[in-house]
Protein backbone atom coordinates (compact mmCIF):
# COMPACT_ATOMS: atom_id res chain seq x y z
CA UNK A 1 0.00 0.00 0.00
CA UNK A 2 1.85 3.25 -0.98
CA UNK A 3 0.27 6.63 0.13
CA UNK A 4 -0.78 9.61 -1.78
CA UNK A 5 0.53 12.56 -0.80
CA UNK A 6 -2.44 14.18 -1.08
CA UNK A 7 -3.47 12.60 2.21
CA UNK A 8 -0.95 14.60 4.06
CA UNK A 9 -1.42 17.52 6.23
CA UNK A 10 0.67 19.59 8.01
CA UNK A 11 -1.98 21.49 9.92
CA UNK A 12 -1.32 25.06 8.86
CA UNK A 13 2.53 24.75 10.46
CA UNK A 14 5.15 24.20 8.63
CA UNK A 15 9.08 25.29 8.35
CA UNK A 16 11.53 25.27 11.55
CA UNK A 17 12.66 27.87 14.41
CA UNK A 18 15.83 27.48 15.65
CA UNK A 19 16.34 27.87 19.47
CA UNK A 20 19.77 28.81 20.85
CA UNK A 21 21.28 26.93 24.17
CA UNK A 22 23.17 29.28 25.07
CA UNK A 23 24.54 27.50 28.30
CA UNK A 24 25.61 24.44 26.35
CA UNK A 25 26.72 26.20 23.70
CA UNK A 26 24.53 24.48 20.81
CA UNK A 27 21.08 24.84 18.73
CA UNK A 28 17.90 23.10 18.65
CA UNK A 29 15.93 23.37 15.77
CA UNK A 30 11.94 22.62 15.65
CA UNK A 31 10.69 21.31 12.27
CA UNK A 32 7.06 21.43 11.61
CA UNK A 33 5.67 19.22 9.18
CA UNK A 34 5.07 15.79 8.09
CA UNK A 35 7.58 12.73 8.75
CA UNK A 36 7.87 11.77 5.46
CA UNK A 37 9.58 15.02 4.50
CA UNK A 38 11.23 15.85 7.71
CA UNK A 39 12.70 12.05 8.96
CA UNK A 40 14.99 11.78 5.72
CA UNK A 41 16.17 15.07 5.54
CA UNK A 42 17.42 15.17 9.07
CA UNK A 43 18.72 11.50 9.26
CA UNK A 44 20.88 12.70 6.72
CA UNK A 45 22.74 15.06 8.33
CA UNK A 46 22.79 12.67 11.51
CA UNK A 47 25.16 10.66 8.88
CA UNK A 48 26.85 13.72 8.32
CA UNK A 49 27.67 14.28 11.94
CA UNK A 50 26.18 17.71 12.43
CA UNK A 51 23.45 16.67 14.70
CA UNK A 52 20.65 14.06 15.70
CA UNK A 53 17.24 13.56 16.88
CA UNK A 54 17.05 13.07 20.71
CA UNK A 55 15.78 10.05 22.23
CA UNK A 56 13.05 10.44 25.03
CA UNK A 57 15.07 10.34 27.92
CA UNK A 58 18.04 12.60 26.53
CA UNK A 59 15.10 15.48 25.10
CA UNK A 60 13.48 15.22 28.41
CA UNK A 61 16.94 15.91 30.45
CA UNK A 62 17.64 19.07 27.81
CA UNK A 63 14.37 20.54 28.49
CA UNK A 64 15.19 20.09 32.31
CA UNK A 65 18.65 21.65 32.54
CA UNK A 66 17.81 24.38 29.91
CA UNK A 67 14.24 25.71 31.25
CA UNK A 68 15.26 28.88 32.98
CA UNK A 69 17.18 30.39 29.81
CA UNK A 70 15.11 28.28 27.26
CA UNK A 71 11.80 27.92 28.42
CA UNK A 72 10.77 27.64 24.76
CA UNK A 73 12.01 23.77 24.55
CA UNK A 74 9.67 21.73 26.90
CA UNK A 75 6.58 24.32 25.73
CA UNK A 76 7.18 22.14 22.54
CA UNK A 77 5.82 18.71 21.77
CA UNK A 78 8.29 17.01 20.37
CA UNK A 79 8.79 13.52 18.46
CA UNK A 80 11.97 11.49 19.65
CA UNK A 81 13.94 9.05 18.47
CA UNK A 82 12.64 6.24 20.95
CA UNK A 83 11.07 3.25 19.03
CA UNK A 84 7.57 1.57 20.07
CA UNK A 85 6.56 -1.37 18.43
CA UNK A 86 3.58 -2.77 18.94
CA UNK A 87 1.37 -5.96 18.53
CA UNK A 88 -1.33 -7.61 20.39
CA UNK A 89 -0.19 -7.27 24.18
CA UNK A 90 3.28 -7.30 22.97
CA UNK A 91 4.72 -4.00 23.65
CA UNK A 92 8.51 -3.16 22.62
CA UNK A 93 10.56 -0.71 23.80
CA UNK A 94 13.56 0.74 21.14
CA UNK A 95 16.30 2.95 22.39
CA UNK A 96 18.42 4.63 19.41
CA UNK A 97 21.72 4.99 20.82
CA UNK A 98 24.11 3.69 23.58
CA UNK A 99 24.50 6.33 26.68
CA UNK A 100 27.59 8.54 24.85
CA UNK A 101 27.67 7.71 21.50
CA UNK A 102 24.37 9.00 18.82
CA UNK A 103 25.48 5.92 16.18
CA UNK A 104 22.05 4.52 15.94
CA UNK A 105 21.43 1.16 16.91
CA UNK A 106 21.01 -1.83 13.87
CA UNK A 107 16.99 -1.82 14.59
CA UNK A 108 16.53 1.77 14.99
CA UNK A 109 18.85 2.55 11.60
CA UNK A 110 16.39 -0.20 10.30
CA UNK A 111 13.00 1.52 11.35
CA UNK A 112 14.16 4.80 10.42
CA UNK A 113 14.36 3.33 7.20
CA UNK A 114 10.86 2.29 7.25
CA UNK A 115 9.46 6.24 7.09
CA UNK A 116 9.26 6.59 3.49
CA UNK A 117 7.02 7.72 0.27
CA UNK A 118 6.49 3.86 -0.23
CA UNK A 119 5.60 2.84 3.74
CA UNK A 120 3.32 0.82 4.64
CA UNK A 121 0.64 2.26 6.85
CA UNK A 122 -1.40 0.59 9.39
CA UNK A 123 -4.18 2.39 11.61
CA UNK A 124 -1.57 5.37 11.39
CA UNK A 125 1.55 3.93 12.18
CA UNK A 126 4.43 1.85 10.01
CA UNK A 127 3.19 -1.52 9.58
CA UNK A 128 5.41 -4.54 10.78
CA UNK A 129 3.31 -7.38 9.58
CA UNK A 130 5.48 -7.62 6.10
CA UNK A 131 8.08 -9.46 5.29
CA UNK A 132 10.74 -9.63 8.18
CA UNK A 133 9.69 -6.54 10.12
CA UNK A 134 8.55 -7.64 12.90
CA UNK A 135 11.02 -10.15 13.44
CA UNK A 136 13.61 -7.63 13.03
CA UNK A 137 12.28 -5.43 15.71
CA UNK A 138 15.03 -7.26 18.35
CA UNK A 139 18.52 -6.45 19.19
CA UNK A 140 20.44 -4.13 20.79
CA UNK A 141 18.79 -1.87 22.88
CA UNK A 142 14.83 -3.64 22.47
CA UNK A 143 12.94 -4.01 25.63
CA UNK A 144 10.15 -6.06 25.38
CA UNK A 145 6.76 -5.55 28.17
CA UNK A 146 3.05 -7.35 28.48
CA UNK A 147 0.87 -4.11 27.82
CA UNK A 148 -1.35 -6.41 30.43
CA UNK A 149 1.20 -5.07 33.12
CA UNK A 150 1.58 -1.75 32.46
CA UNK A 151 -0.34 1.83 33.47
CA UNK A 152 -0.86 3.28 30.18
CA UNK A 153 -3.36 6.01 30.31
CA UNK A 154 -3.45 9.79 30.07
CA UNK A 155 -4.96 10.65 33.70
CA UNK A 156 -3.81 9.35 37.30
CA UNK A 157 0.46 9.25 37.24
CA UNK A 158 1.47 10.79 40.01
CA UNK A 159 5.20 11.36 40.30
CA UNK A 160 5.39 8.69 42.91
CA UNK A 161 3.62 6.58 40.51
CA UNK A 162 6.17 7.65 37.51
CA UNK A 163 9.08 6.75 39.49
CA UNK A 164 8.72 3.36 39.33
CA UNK A 165 6.79 3.08 36.35
CA UNK A 166 8.67 0.61 33.98
CA UNK A 167 8.22 2.55 30.82
CA UNK A 168 9.62 5.47 32.08
CA UNK A 169 12.79 3.81 33.75
CA UNK A 170 13.03 1.85 30.40
CA UNK A 171 13.47 5.02 28.45
CA UNK A 172 15.56 6.94 30.62
CA UNK A 173 17.97 4.28 31.12
CA UNK A 174 17.44 2.91 34.57
CA UNK A 175 19.64 -0.05 35.11
CA UNK A 176 17.23 -2.32 36.72
CA UNK A 177 15.69 -2.20 33.30
CA UNK A 178 18.33 -1.65 30.49
CA UNK A 179 21.53 -3.11 29.77
CA UNK A 180 24.87 -1.16 31.05
CA UNK A 181 25.35 0.09 27.34
CA UNK A 182 22.32 2.21 28.02
CA UNK A 183 22.52 3.41 31.56
CA UNK A 184 21.93 6.90 31.49
CA UNK A 185 24.98 7.91 33.14
CA UNK A 186 27.30 5.74 31.42
CA UNK A 187 28.80 2.68 33.67
CA UNK A 188 27.73 4.59 36.49
CA UNK A 189 24.74 2.94 38.14
CA UNK A 190 24.12 4.86 41.19
CA UNK A 191 24.68 7.91 39.10
CA UNK A 192 22.23 6.64 37.07
CA UNK A 193 19.42 5.96 39.58
CA UNK A 194 19.46 9.67 41.14
CA UNK A 195 19.80 11.26 38.14
CA UNK A 196 16.54 9.56 36.62
CA UNK A 197 15.03 10.17 40.10
CA UNK A 198 15.74 13.83 40.01
CA UNK A 199 14.66 14.14 36.11
CA UNK A 200 10.98 13.07 36.93
CA UNK A 201 11.22 15.08 40.05
CA UNK A 202 12.37 18.30 38.33
CA UNK A 203 9.74 17.59 35.45
CA UNK A 204 6.55 17.36 37.77
CA UNK A 205 8.11 20.44 39.72
CA UNK A 206 8.48 22.61 36.42
CA UNK A 207 4.97 21.61 34.93
CA UNK A 208 2.96 22.47 38.34
CA UNK A 209 5.25 25.92 38.40
CA UNK A 210 4.17 26.75 35.15
CA UNK A 211 0.52 25.72 35.66
CA UNK A 212 0.21 27.89 38.27
CA UNK A 213 2.22 31.13 36.99
CA UNK A 214 -0.30 30.63 34.22
CA UNK A 215 -4.01 30.06 36.52
CA UNK A 216 -2.41 33.26 38.32
CA UNK A 217 -2.26 35.71 35.33
CA UNK A 218 -5.45 34.44 34.38
CA UNK A 219 -4.18 32.84 30.65
CA UNK A 220 -5.11 29.49 28.80
CA UNK A 221 -2.42 27.01 27.73
CA UNK A 222 -3.21 23.72 25.81
CA UNK A 223 -6.30 22.41 26.00
CA UNK A 224 -7.03 22.47 29.60
CA UNK A 225 -8.96 25.08 31.28
CA UNK A 226 -7.56 26.41 34.52
CA UNK A 227 -9.63 26.25 38.28
CA UNK A 228 -8.27 25.19 41.58
CA UNK A 229 -9.76 21.06 41.04
CA UNK A 230 -7.28 20.52 38.11
CA UNK A 231 -4.05 21.55 40.35
CA UNK A 232 -4.94 18.44 42.01
CA UNK A 233 -5.18 16.61 38.77
CA UNK A 234 -2.03 17.71 37.64
CA UNK A 235 0.07 16.69 40.21
CA UNK A 236 -1.60 12.95 39.22
CA UNK A 237 -0.78 13.02 34.95
CA UNK A 238 2.72 14.89 34.93
CA UNK A 239 3.96 12.00 32.87
CA UNK A 240 1.47 10.27 32.07
CA UNK A 241 2.23 7.15 29.27
CA UNK A 242 -0.51 6.96 26.79
CA UNK A 243 -0.58 3.92 23.61
CA UNK A 244 -2.35 3.69 20.84
CA UNK A 245 -5.57 0.78 21.04
CA UNK A 246 -4.19 -2.82 21.01
CA UNK A 247 -4.71 -3.90 17.44
CA UNK A 248 -3.67 -7.49 16.52
CA UNK A 249 -1.03 -6.37 13.50
CA UNK A 250 2.15 -5.04 13.86
CA UNK A 251 2.51 -1.41 14.28
CA UNK A 252 5.43 0.95 14.61
CA UNK A 253 5.49 4.66 15.99
CA UNK A 254 7.88 7.15 17.27
CA UNK A 255 7.68 8.56 21.22
CA UNK A 256 6.22 11.56 21.44
CA UNK A 257 6.83 14.20 24.23
CA UNK A 258 3.89 16.53 24.87
CA UNK A 259 4.74 20.17 26.07
CA UNK A 260 4.09 21.73 29.58
CA UNK A 261 0.78 21.46 31.11
CA UNK A 262 0.66 17.54 30.59
CA UNK A 263 4.17 16.34 29.77
CA UNK A 264 3.14 12.93 29.26
CA UNK A 265 4.27 10.99 26.45
CA UNK A 266 2.71 8.39 23.77
CA UNK A 267 3.21 6.16 21.34
CA UNK A 268 -0.55 6.79 19.94
CA UNK A 269 -0.07 9.53 17.26
CA UNK A 270 -1.01 9.04 13.14
CA UNK A 271 2.45 9.26 12.19
CA UNK A 272 1.06 10.77 8.90
CA UNK A 273 -0.09 13.92 10.35
CA UNK A 274 1.60 17.38 11.00
CA UNK A 275 4.44 16.92 13.76
CA UNK A 276 7.50 18.81 15.61
CA UNK A 277 10.61 16.92 15.13
CA UNK A 278 13.55 17.84 17.05
CA UNK A 279 17.11 18.35 15.99
CA UNK A 280 20.25 18.98 18.42
CA UNK A 281 23.24 20.21 16.49
CA UNK A 282 26.45 19.57 17.85
CA UNK A 283 28.14 21.82 15.20
CA UNK A 284 26.66 25.07 16.15
CA UNK A 285 26.64 28.41 14.45
CA UNK A 286 27.76 31.47 15.83
CA UNK A 287 25.49 33.60 13.94
CA UNK A 288 22.43 31.08 15.25
CA UNK A 289 23.68 31.61 18.81
CA UNK A 290 23.47 35.19 18.51
CA UNK A 291 20.19 35.14 16.76
CA UNK A 292 17.99 37.50 19.19
CA UNK A 293 14.40 35.63 19.83
CA UNK A 294 12.71 38.81 18.45
CA UNK A 295 13.48 37.16 15.08
CA UNK A 296 11.59 33.79 15.90
CA UNK A 297 8.90 36.15 17.29
CA UNK A 298 8.85 37.82 13.81
CA UNK A 299 8.36 34.81 11.82
CA UNK A 300 5.80 32.92 14.11
CA UNK A 301 3.48 36.23 13.96
CA UNK A 302 3.73 36.06 9.92
CA UNK A 303 3.39 32.58 9.94
CA UNK A 304 -0.20 32.89 12.08
CA UNK A 305 -0.78 36.11 9.73
CA UNK A 306 -0.78 32.96 6.86
CA UNK A 307 -2.84 30.41 8.65
CA UNK A 308 -5.79 33.43 8.89
CA UNK A 309 -5.24 34.37 5.42
CA UNK A 310 -5.39 30.61 4.27
CA UNK A 311 -8.38 30.23 6.71
CA UNK A 312 -10.24 33.12 5.77
CA UNK A 313 -10.32 32.36 1.24
CA UNK A 314 -10.72 28.17 2.40
CA UNK A 315 -6.80 27.70 1.58
CA UNK A 316 -5.72 23.92 2.36
CA UNK A 317 -2.27 23.27 3.08
CA UNK A 318 -0.84 20.14 1.18
CA UNK A 319 2.91 18.65 1.03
Amino acid sequence: MTINREDFETYGRSGVDTIPLLAEGRTVEIHYGVALDIVPKLLKRWDNKEGYIPSEGDWRELCVNNYEKCPELMESAAETSTFAAMKGNILKIILPYETGSRKLTEVARFNYGLISSSANFVEGGIGLDYEDRWERQDGNGVYTFDRRDLVTSIVDLSEEDAQKHKLILTKFGHPDYVEKPFWRIKSEKNQSIEKIQELIHNTFKICKKKYIEDYIKGTRGHWYTYDRNELYRREHDGMAQELCDKSDKGVLRNWFVEGFYSSKSGAGSDIRGGKEFVFNRTLDFENDVEKPRIERESREKEHQANVRYRKEHGIRNQC
